[in-house]
């Protein structure tokens, strides 16, 4: 099998869009967002407001989207915020509307549609803490979402990259919202930061942009050392960044095998197989593979002068 053909496969093979949710507990887009969306939610970087705050420009437009807050059910939030946007298409609160769209469809498990709410809250140039999470979202979902054979996927990886990097922007400038102690707040930014460079080096890696993958993948496991899928996909950069560093490779992969069975991760089998493979591809037999597993599970980085 040809390299370039097989990064795909390898990506596949550990990736299964409807598994995502469940598998996270940590600011999972199947939790809902954190808190109101109608100011700063608790533990999301809060930011300046605009120049000109949101405005209501009627009692009907008021009435309108209080509506949308009383709705009891998911189905019937989408519903009141559908009719406030048809209603009031420029309306100050056109990007909250979105957002609680988008909060509602995740508790339904609707990810194309949330993604799609949160993309026309951000056309609304929606203030900071509404963007931030806007964009974390997108590049949450991204690599379960991304289909390699897409006629659009090209152009989808370049805008996810970019909006990955416009998160990171818009953390830099994050404020601490009082209340919240310094802890939580590092907390919340060291989450979202790692998630907004996991997309970036996802996109980076099927862009064939491998050191560029490595970096950024590398950057996120820093944030967050027990996320399965940061590390698969890193110990896939170094199968194919050139030269290959097969040492590397293993061991991410080994480290996201051993973070995906203490998490029961529902891509398991994808990664175990994925590791197995080149485990003995490289080694020549699976002797010592277990335990390999086993040390990766200890620490997110190699050892010095760790060979396989």
């Amino acid at each position: 099998m040809k390299r370039t053909t097989l990064v795909t496969a390898c990506l596949l093979a550990v990736l299964s869009p409807p598994a995502m949710f469940g598998a996270r507990t940590k600011a999972s887009p199947a939790n809902g967002l954190p808190g109101s969306v109608q100011a700063a939610p608790a533990g999301i970087p809060a930011a300046p407001q605009a120049a000109r705050a949101p405005q209501w420009k009627s009692r009907e437009e008021y009435d309108a989207f209080a509506a949308i807050q009383k709705a009891a059910s998911p189905q019937q939030k989408i519903s009141a915020a559908d009719a406030f946007l048809a209603k009031y298409p420029t309306s100050d609160f056109k990007a909250t509307a979105d957002m609680i769209k988008l909060q509602a469809y995740v508790q339904l498990k609707e990810v194309n549609q949330a993604i799609t709410a949160a993309n026309s809250a951000l056309a609304a140039n929606p203030i900071s803490v509404i963007k931030i999470t806007a964009l974390h979202y997108l590049a949450y979902v991204f690599p379960y979402v991304y289909k390699p054979n897409d006629a659009n996927a090209t152009s989808q990886l370049a805008e996810a990259r970019s909006q990955a990097q416009e998160g990171l922007q818009e953390l830099q400038q994050a404020q601490k919202p009082a209340g919240l102690s310094q802890d939580a707040f590092e907390t919340q930014i060291k989450q979202f930061r790692s998630d907004f460079n996991r997309a970036i080096g996802f996109a980076a890696l099927q862009q064939k942009d491998y050191n560029g993958a490595i970096t950024s993948l590398k950057a996120a496991a820093e944030d967050n050392p027990d996320d399965s899928y940061t590390f698969s996909f890193l110990g896939q950069a170094y199968l194919f960044v050139k030269p290959p560093d097969y040492n590397s490779a293993l061991w991410y992969l080994a480290r996201a095998d051993a973070l995906a069975k203490k998490d029961s991760t529902p891509n398991l089998a994808g990664l175990e197989k994925l590791y197995s493979q080149w485990y003995e591809f490289r080694h020549g037999s699976n002797a010592g593979e277990d335990a390999l597993v086993t040390q990766a599970d200890g620490s997110p980085t190699p050892p010095a002068g760790f060979n396989v």
